[in-house]
């Protein structure tokens, strides 16, 4: 009786203990998918953190985006008596090619330069890259790009020129005659070029017998929202040469090396 007793206890105790492995087991498997899971949204999180820029939308491709433009301005530099090409944008251009002549598309170049660093390159197109004491660059046309279509920030042209200074700015100069000179600096900003300063000479009085010097911050052509500077001739004309200077050689493409029609 004993015997059958201690055989009926010890069954008993060996199911136990069986039955409390299965649970260990079971609770381990448990905690072992959980750590699992847990370390799977770890990762999808760290790759979320890294998520590049653009969130997911394609990377801005320059030369597509512009092609068209380009195509247009290639033909317009290979045929400049068309005036069936012609478009606005192009009097810079027109101009130039006039004094180029065949040398044309082996000097005017362009390039992609994302000069505000938002992932959308900007389209310089001119003489880039020039071996001259002061300005470095002769810029005929630059363009954004607002997602759609390409946009025009400036033109210039030899009494109304621009060259790149870097850093967002633009070196401006010009003149309108004898009595009228002018430049200054403008900083691309918010998708457009905004004035920093601005120099002008205008007559100091109606005869315009004696030259004035002035300056202000915007794009105005006016004494009495200017002020104006004492100094001499030289001395105005050195602060345009101290800008001419600041500009910067462009690497870029040659005409003569473009594909037309690549898409």
């Amino acid at each position: 009786m004993n015997k059958t007793l201690s055989l009926v206890l010890c069954l008993i105790l060996m199911l136990t203990l069986a039955s409390c492995a299965g649970e260990t087991e079971t609770q381990s498997d448990a905690e072992a998918t959980a750590l699992a899971e847990s370390a799977a949204d770890t990762t999808e999180e760290t790759c979320a953190e890294k998520t590049p820029l653009y969130d997911g939308a394609p990377i801005f491709d320059a030369e597509k985006a512009y092609n068209n433009l380009l195509d247009n301005y290639y033909k317009l530099i290979a045929n400049p008596e068309n005036e069936a090409l012609y478009f606005e944008g192009a009097t810079g251009i027109i101009e130039a090619v006039c004094s180029l002549g065949d040398e044309a598309l082996n000097t005017i170049g362009y390039a992609f330069l994302d000069i505000d660093s938002d992932g959308i390159e900007e389209l310089f197109i001119g003489i880039l890259s020039k071996n001259v004491e002061h300005v470095k660059n002769e810029l005929y046309a630059v363009y954004t790009h607002n997602g759609e279509k390409p946009v025009l920030l400036l033109e210039g042209m030899a009494r109304s020129a621009y060259s790149y200074i870097g850093k967002q700015s633009f070196f401006y100069h010009g003149s309108g005659g004898v009595a009228y000179s002018f430049f200054g600096e403008y900083v691309f900003k918010d998708e457009t070029l905004v004035p920093k300063y601005y120099y002008f000479t205008y007559g100091r009085t109606e005869e315009f017998r004696k030259i004035g010097f002035y300056h202000n911050t915007g794009e105005q052509w006016d004494k009495p929202v200017s002020g104006e500077l004492l100094g001499t001739s030289d001395e105005f004309f050195a602060l345009q040469d101290e800008l001419a200077q600041k500009t910067v050689q462009i690497e870029n493409i040659k005409f003569s090396d473009f594909k037309i029609d690549n898409y």
